[in-house]
Parts: C-alpha cells; structure tokens; sequence
C-alpha cells in the first residue's frame, strides 16, 4: 500500500540533500570567483588618473588578473605617488617596485641607447608611431639590450601615445623665436642635445616642478601632450601652444627582474602579453584626450599655433640623429625606424 507520509519525508530529504549540494556549488562558485592573489605587484606612473597613462595601467592590471585566472593582483599607484619618473625608474631597478610606464627620455639616463627611440623629429605620425611600438623586431632589438645591461631592469613593451608640443609663456611663430628660450626637458642628454642645436636653453626638471618653473620665469618654456598640459594646468601659467609636432610619446614599459624572478615562466609571459595589449589602450586613450584637452584649453584662453613650418627644424635635427645612432651603436634601430613610415611605404 502506498504510504502517503513516508513518501512526503522521503521528497523532503531529497530535497533537502539537493539544497546542500546548490549551496555548497553555490560556495565553490563564489570561491572561484574571489580567488586569493598569490601575488601582489605594483605598477607606478606619475600622472593623474585621468590620464592616458591610467588606462594603460588599468588595462594591464585586468590583463594579467584575466591570464593569471586572479592568481596575480596588481595596484596602480598614479600621480608620482612613489616619487617622480626618475626616481621611480630606480625603484624597479632595485626591486622596490615592479612595474613602470616610463618614458625615453628619462629611462635613457640609465638606458641611454633606449633614448634614441623618442628623439625629437623621429616620426611622421601617430600611425608611425603606433607601427614602431608594435613592431616585433625593434622590440626584441631593445629586449637584448635592456637585459644585456644587466641593471635589474627588463624591457616589456614600447607604447606609443600622444603628440608633444611646445608651449610657452611668450609667442612662438618661428624657429628663430627659440633662440635664448629656456626651454624644461626631460633627463635625457639626446633631447638636451637636440634643443640646444635649435638654439634654445634646456634645463632639465621633474615633471612635478614645471607648473612653478614657468610661473617664477626659472623656465619660459616646456613640451607636452594637450593632456598633461591642460590637467596639469600648465596652460595658466603658459598659455601659448605652438603645433611642433616635435615628438611622438613612446613609452618603455619597465619591468624589475626581482618581480619577474618571483613568477614561473607562464606568468611572466601574461606581464609581456599584457602590456602589449594595454599599449594600444594608451593610444586609442591619448587621441580622445587630446583631442578633448585641447579644445578645453582653446576655450580657457590658449592661444593655439596650428601651423608652423618644420622644415628648418628637421633640417637641423636629422643631422643629429643620425650622429647620436651611430655614437649609441643603434643604428639598426634608427635605420628600422625611418624604414616604418608611412611615405616609405608608398
């Protein structure tokens, strides 16, 4: 006969064995998704996080959370909160911070062959830029000379980003107005070079320092990108931009051999994969902010030089390039460079 009551604690213990197994599914899966890092590492700029550069971090931090399957965290410390470029650039080398979106002007004062890359005058176009960035065999060119220099640095990526222009607090409308101009630069002798050729006065600073540089005159003049001149509120106290369309930005992305000694070789290869992917979010990132920093300085009062003719310039500084190439033994990277042009594919 049927037994209606053992049939209905019969369906309940079912029931009740089926919840324990969905909650403890529903444990192992939010266990799976809050998984413990088992690796913090840290990465440094020093920009606001408004930034291009925050972009790039944000991006190469998700990437290696994604190739890691969240087994590597990594904390994004912007705005030179560990200390300015240079300084932060020895933090890596000695180990006290594992990742650096650097520059080549100031990582070539201790990688000085890597300083040819962002030389003034060097590329066409931001398309020019981007190709260099990306192309396989500058990368490794410099990879081997990084790690041949053995100074606890190891080269990940190169990332192009945005335009650089001069911007003072006096008119500028031609070369000759250069001459005698105190002009900031970075720690980089190639740039120190190449402006004193065109006749101004550089003087190298921290990036920190030039908002009051060009307010007490200790300074008449910097170059930039739109956005870090604008965010940064360069513009109040130089409000002349000037189209010299001097240097695309490109940026070596820095690793510490103490932090990537600490991981396995599949690791390592998810922070060189992923910084190449975030090389392409700090350019498509620098084109919009520029774009949109520019136009908020225009409507600020800057008094913008879309025109001026490059010709005089180039005229002095491709002279200079190739002396500091065949003074750094980089030849082959400068000759590799101008071979990735646009106008010379045509």
């Amino acid at each position: 006969m049927f037994n209606l009551k053992r049939f209905s604690v019969t369906v309940k213990a079912f029931v009740a064995v089926l919840a324990l197994f969905a909650v403890g599914g529903l444990q192992t899966a939010n266990a799976a998704a809050d998984v413990k890092p088992k690796f913090v590492f840290k990465i440094g700029h020093d920009q606001p996080e408004n930034h291009p550069y925050h972009n790039f971090a944000l991006k190469f931090a998700e990437e290696v959370k994604k190739g890691t399957n969240g087994q590597v965290l990594i904390e994004i410390f912007p705005g030179a909160q560990l200390g300015s470029e240079s300084a932060m650039t020895d933090s890596v080398r000695i180990g006290t911070l594992d990742f650096l979106i650097s520059t080549t002007g100031n990582s070539s004062s201790l990688l000085p062959r890597v300083g040819i890359m962002g030389m003034p005058f060097m590329y066409e176009s931001g398309a020019h830029a981007l190709a260099v960035s990306k192309d396989a065999e500058l990368l490794k060119y410099y990879q081997d000379i990084v790690h041949k220099a053995d100074v606890g640095i190891e080269l990940l990526a190169f990332a192009a980003s945005g335009l650089r222009n001069v911007y003072s607090t006096v008119p500028i409308t031609s070369l000759a107005d250069l001459t005698g101009l105190k002009i900031r630069t970075q720690s980089s002798p190639i740039e120190v070079e190449v402006w004193k050729a065109l006749g101004a006065i550089p003087t190298s600073m921290p990036f920190a320092e030039i908002y009051t540089a060009l307010q007490t005159g200790l300074v008449k003049a910097a170059e930039n990108c739109p956005t870090s001149y604008v965010i940064n509120k360069h513009n109040e106290a130089a409000p002349y931009y000037v189209k010299t369309e001097n240097s695309w930005m490109m940026h070596p992305i820095l690793a510490s051999d103490r932090a990537l000694k600490k991981v396995d070789d599949a690791t390592r290869k998810v922070f060189y994969d992923a910084a190449k992917v975030a090389s392409q979010a700090i350019y498509d990132a620098q084109q919009v902010s520029d774009d949109k920093y520019l136009a908020e300085g225009i409507k600020a009062g800057v008094k913008y030089t879309a025109v001026i003719d490059r010709k005089p310039f180039m005229a002095i500084v491709i002279p200079i390039q190739d002396k500091v190439a065949k003074d750094l033994g980089t030849e082959v990277a400068l000759s590799r460079v101008r071979a990735l042009a646009p106008s010379k594919a045509k």
